[in-house]
């Protein structure tokens, strides 16, 4: 049909044929860029995740990706990773992508945008259409174009997102002392971590810490403010 010249196979003087990356293939020097842009992020506690934690550095992969992580690369880091790597209109596409899952993310959503970000999220998959092969085209794609649906019979995606139940199974997992009786043990830990929290409440034991995840660093700065004088404590 003689489209698209640039895909073609090349042969080659020694017999065997060449074929060029396709637009949306990253060079060596894009990938190093882009891992050393992400290296580089320094994220406030509890945004997300230590970003160089799922770096490897060597292979040039991301690994150990939670959900959570995919979530704030999708809507905040991408954008800022592809700004000048990749050909324009696959750059393009992507970063509208990320700026939709960014907006349907909000805590608050305007009812009249809706059919704007159902117009948005179906000409991104149309662009990806003409930059990526089928074989890039699975259910999970497809789910995009029902997800502005869900936000008018469901309310925002924050209302009903998987995130605090995968974190809170996280911190389940961590009860199991015997993996012969796993509700047992989850049973058992629970309502250990209950009466504890509620001793402290009642300030039955006196000078009693929690047992649990410690506190973050930053918790001190974010509820002590220092005066000239004296030091002031802000109620949480």
């Amino acid at each position: 049909m003689e489209e698209r010249d640039a895909l073609h196979p090349e042969k080659r003087d020694n017999g065997r044929h060449y074929l060029s990356p396709a637009s949306y293939t990253l060079s060596k020097e894009e990938k190093e860029s882009m891992f050393e842009y992400l290296s580089s992020i320094k994220v406030p506690s509890g945004y997300s995740s230590n970003i160089k934690g799922i770096l490897n550095l060597q292979e040039k992969k991301l690994t150990n990706l939670k959900s959570h992580d995919c979530h704030v690369l999708m809507t905040e880091l991408l954008p800022l990773v592809f700004r000048r790597i990749l050909p324009e209109n696959v750059r393009l596409t992507i970063v509208k992508l990320c700026a939709f899952l960014n907006a349907i993310s909000q805590k608050v959503i305007d009812p009249e945008n809706l059919i704007k970000l159902q117009n948005d999220v179906v000409q991104c998959l149309v662009g990806f259409e003409l930059i990526f092969p089928p074989l890039f085209f699975n259910i999970m794609t497809h789910l995009l174009v029902h997800i502005v649906k869900e936000i008018d019979i469901l309310g925002p995606v924050f209302l009903h997102n998987m995130f605090p139940f995968e974190r809170f199974m996280g911190v389940l997992k961590k009860c199991v002392r015997n993996r012969a009786c796993l509700e047992g043990s989850i049973a058992s830990d629970y309502g250990t971590e209950e009466v504890i929290d509620f001793c402290i409440c009642i300030d039955f034991i006196d000078d009693l810490k929690p047992i649990g995840v410690p506190e973050s660093r930053y918790e001190g700065r974010l509820w002590k403010g220092h005066t000239r004088e004296k030091i002031m404590c802000l109620h949480r």
